[in-house]
């Protein structure tokens, strides 16, 4: 088959610009985590803006729906464009009111529930942008998606950089990168959405498609739930400080997960093809060789932590009484590796389930890694502090990452032997 559509890049310019953008975006989006703890006196700014970052992360999960594998893999146009854009600013309104209702209910204090509801107006800038992604990546337009992803870390850093230096609260710096990443949403991606989307048909059907994807949904709230939920142990339990050195020192580890996500989500459409089609050889092919890429990514993660982990962290936060408690917990490096690559693998797990439509067994499987992570969190972050919660979200993660790849494989077994393509 030929690897893009009529007037869209191929797949390896589809992947490059993706995965350029996307690193170059979370560079910009790692920046703030440094300079809060650089700028700030103390740190409870950093624990204020990484609670923020973290907590809003489950409400991006209802904001975007677990809809974008969904919307991809849409190849008979089941549902219009306008249909995912309509439904992606209703939920977006929801989260960004359940966020809200979220930290007045905890009993959050009035700078922390501030800096959460401006957080979930940048993640809602995210959101909007996923959806329209999804019309461009459909349309194998990926270049479209790497520039956004450049304008609005580059846009979104700025805002948040350039406020915090002259003396502006961490609020105030938070405030200019959602007002960063909606302006980008809003101005690109919605007119290039515009351009690349399907012709015809109406948004009457918005409510049947949220109905149809409410377990991704589900799903997607409890697959980020399962590593949110130590953090909020870990801040209960332990303090905003121990939060601040947690997620200072596992923050770089994420660039692992997005690399290994750089592998499969450009393949969306691939996947969906070679499953519709009831092709088993090239859709294992595909499916091993990602695996043999994330394992490639983690090993070479350990390897770059062992060398330059201590370094890398120093280099990065400076000296400092800050700087300080981060260096001493230093081998917290080496769990949270494992963390991002088994996330990885359960983000690609959960990609194939939805294109396979298994959306009970995505549902079962993020449950038992809820469960998992509940019962390991209380067991272990009391005891362990910050080794506690990286420990808790390993065994959660490796629980969800078995089920998922049991159900997987044994759906696309009975897939491929109703379609009788064993040899295809």
């Amino acid at each position: 088959m030929a690897n893009h559509r009529e007037g869209g890049l191929s797949l390896g310019r589809n992947m490059l610009w993706n995965s350029a953008g996307s690193l170059f975006y979370f560079a910009c989006q790692y920046l703030p985590t440094i300079l809060v703890v650089r700028l700030a006196a103390g740190l409870t700014a950093s624990g204020v803006f990484n609670y923020a970052m973290n907590t809003t992360n489950a409400f991006l999960t209802v904001a975007v729906y677990g809809m974008r594998t969904f919307q991809v893999s849409d190849l008979d146009a089941k549902y219009t464009d306008r249909a995912y854009l309509a439904s992606r600013w209703l939920t977006s309104a929801a989260a960004l009111a359940a966020c809200a209702g979220y930290g007045a209910l905890v009993g959050l204090d009035g700078e922390t529930l501030a800096a959460l509801v401006l957080f979930m107006l940048f993640r809602v800038g995210e959101a909007l942008v996923d959806v329209y992604s999804g019309i461009d990546q459909r349309a194998d337009r990926m270049d479209v998606i790497g520039k956004s992803f450049f304008a609005r870390g580059a846009l979104s850093c700025a805002a948040f950089a350039g406020i915090l230096a002259s003396g502006g609260s961490v609020l105030l710096a938070i405030a200019g990168m959602a007002a960063a990443s909606l302006a980008v949403a809003l101005l690109f991606d919605r007119r290039w959405a515009a351009r690349l989307s399907r012709p015809g048909g109406g948004c009457d059907a918005v409510f049947p498609l949220l109905a149809e994807c409410a377990p991704l949904m589900v799903y997607s709230f409890l697959n980020t739930a399962v590593s949110t939920i130590p953090r909020q142990f870990l801040q209960l339990w332990q303090g905003t400080e121990a939060t601040a050195v947690y997620g200072s020192i596992t923050a770089p580890t994420v660039i692992l997960q997005l690399g290994a996500t750089y592998l499969f989500t450009p393949l969306i459409g691939l996947f969906a093809t070679r499953w519709q089609a009831g092709r088993r050889r090239d859709y294992a092919r595909l499916f091993l060789l990602v695996l043999a890429g994330i394992a490639a990514i983690g090993a070479a993660g350990f390897a770059g932590v062992a060398l330059l982990g201590r370094w890398g962290l120093a280099l990065l936060y400076a000296s400092g009484e800050n700087g300080r408690q981060i260096l001493e917990n230093a081998p917290l490096l080496f769990p949270m590796v494992g963390c991002t690559i088994l996330t990885a693998l359960v983000l690609f797990c959960n990609m194939l389930l939805t294109i396979q439509r298994q959306f009970k067994a995505l549902v079962a499987a993020n449950l038992a890694g809820i469960a998992a992570s509940v019962a390991l969190s209380a067991a272990l972050v009391g005891r362990l502090s910050m080794w506690g919660a990286s420990f808790a979200l390993a065994g959660s993660l490796a629980v969800q990452a078995v089920f998922l790849l049991i159900f997987g494989v044994a759906g696309a077994a009975v897939h491929f032997n109703e379609k009788g393509c064993a040899d295809s």
